[in-house]
């Protein structure tokens, strides 16, 4: 299925105008990244690279036979020396790890790394809208820190623990609404303030749980990828393509954790 899925993929690639094309070749990073996570939680974890093998996604421009070889370090510190010539130069060495580094902070830090290195090559490519492209990209990151905020005002986590989570990157929220969530003294509050943001429109008045929210706000999300374009050009491909990169994983992981959860039932 995943081998279909790139195949497509690069099958689109190949009639799109040049700009385009690079575009998403660099839009393939995020690809890697995905999958560092996945690999470094996997060796965290003590998960068989067999197992682990089933959870990566689509390849980018590392491919699945790379990141097996990874997958055999002894530990995520070796797997990452390993990882910095497979990554634009400047990104893995990034990640700074210390004895008992939690896999969270180790994949928000990867997930930032990622953001960063798309924002900037957003506004170096030759696109007709670069910003508008940007924020389009960054949503979906925007949209992590909304969900990993509302998780951990939950558990009543400080404001100074909360942004050492965070990615960072604005696309919808205006200046100073991601500071005022953080510093809400309540998950109620913090509800109550995001639903006065772009995101409110989506949400209901009363507080939903940090899973449910999650889903909302992808649905909306994707419902703003394949909403109908006004005119057929550049934007509409852009969003096409994404809400095509964004499905994917998550049809793939359920189709995998049903496989799994098949496979221990049977044993």
């Amino acid at each position: 299925l995943i081998s279909e899925y790139e195949e497509a993929f690069n099958n689109f690639l190949f009639f799109m105008p040049e700009n385009l094309h690079s575009f998403f070749e660099e839009w393939k990073i995020i690809r890697d990244f995905e999958n560092l996570k996945i690999l470094s939680a996997c060796i965290i974890n003590n998960i068989p690279i067999d197992y682990c093998l089933y959870l990566f996604g689509p390849q980018g421009k590392v491919t699945h036979k790379k990141l097996r070889q990874l997958s055999e370090s002894k530990n995520v510190k070796v797997m990452l020396l390993k990882a910095k010539t497979l990554f634009p130069s400047g990104t893995v060495s990034q990640i700074h790890l210390q004895d008992g580094t939690a896999i969270d902070h180790i994949q928000s830090s990867i997930d930032r790394i990622a953001a960063n290195y798309l924002s900037e090559t957003c506004l170096t490519l030759d696109l007709q809208d670069p910003e508008e492209t940007r924020k389009l990209v960054m949503e979906k990151y925007e949209i992590k820190d909304i969900i990993t905020i509302a998780r951990l005002k939950k558990y009543g986590i400080s404001p100074q623990i909360i942004n050492s989570h965070l990615i960072g990157q604005q696309s919808k929220l205006k200046e100073g609404e991601t500071k005022k969530l953080v510093s809400a003294k309540s998950y109620k509050i913090f509800y109550n303030s995001l639903s006065k943001t772009y995101y409110g429109k989506a949400l209901p008045s009363e507080p939903l749980s940090p899973r449910a929210l999650e889903e909302v706000l992808n649905h909306l999300f994707f419902r703003e990828l394949t909403k109908p374009a006004e005119t057929i050009g550049e934007n509409m491909v852009i969003r096409f393509m994404l809400g095509l990169e964004y499905c994917f994983p998550v049809i793939w992981n359920a189709i995998i954790f049903s496989l799994i959860g098949d496979r221990e039932d049977e044993e």
